[in-house]
């Protein structure tokens, strides 16, 4: 089995990783040196045009910008038979793809990038043509970069939004943590260590107590205590208003991109 990996930017690149660990993977992105430093790195092969990589494989990831699509498309022509197709495109849905690529398998996915260290987030979309058996070979394809969702084609902008872009804002709050780590007295060092193992015990909490956020955070909460007046500060300036505009936010424009 081969795969063909279109596009080697960060996600790409997290993708050929994690082929390459049991399939033998082909590698084509339109700059060429993005491709050639990654198969240096995986001993794989490195394809002359996107029609080659294609042509070779059994498999295809598309890891390119959705407004690459179309010329991509039109660069490989029609060599789609029996080909299964897996695409990350942000904004592109199932049925664009398929009337693109018509003899083409189409798998539609939203991963998030903490797949790299298997913690991802994958959504995959429901297709009613896939049997049982076919939706476990792509679960068994993917296993081991972290939660794999399958969601309705709908609620994938949702995904995009809670899940893709999510993490960037949890690093934005644990950026804020560590800054304000440094301004009560800790060196930016000491803080940085100190805030990610925070972080992690709070997931602990949730995950292995399985309550309400909100229950754990009462918990945690004595009443005139300093965690109250914490919590008072980011009620008055807006955190979850901030957090919730921003969800939705990333959300529109994931709907914007078609």
């Amino acid at each position: 089995m081969k795969v063909a990996i279109i596009g080697c930017g960060v996600v790409g690149s997290i993708f050929a990783k994690h082929f390459s660990k049991n399939m033998s993977v082909i590698l084509y992105d339109r700059f060429a040196g993005n491709s050639k430093k990654l198969a240096e790195e995986l001993k794989a092969e490195v394809a002359n045009s996107a029609q080659n990589a294609v042509e070779s494989a059994d498999i295809i990831l598309l890891a390119i910008k959705p407004f690459d699509f179309s010329g991509f498309a039109d660069e490989v022509g029609d060599i789609w038979k029996g080909k299964t197709v897996i695409s990350s495109m942000t904004g592109i849905e199932v049925e664009t793809i398929e009337n693109v690529l018509p003899q083409a398998q189409v798998i539609r996915i939203m991963p998030n990038i903490a797949m790299k260290y298997g913690e991802g987030v994958i959504g995959l979309v429901r297709n009613m043509q896939f049997d049982s058996e076919f939706c476990q070979t792509i679960e068994k394809w993917l296993s081991g970069l972290g939660f794999l969702v399958w969601v309705a084609e709908e609620k994938i902008d949702a995904l995009t939004a809670l899940t893709g872009s999510g993490p960037a804002f949890v690093l934005m709050i644990i950026e804020a943590f560590v800054e304000a780590g440094i301004k009560v007295g800790f060196s930016a060092k000491e803080a940085q260590d100190l805030v990610p193992q925070m972080m992690k015990g709070a997931l602990a909490l949730l995950e292995e107590e399985k309550r309400h956020p909100a229950e754990i955070k009462w918990q945690i909460t004595s009443a005139g205590g300093t965690t109250i007046a914490g919590l008072e500060a980011l009620e008055k300036n807006r955190l979850r208003a901030a957090i919730y505009a921003a969800i939705v936010a990333a959300y529109e424009r994931s709907r914007e991109i078609r």
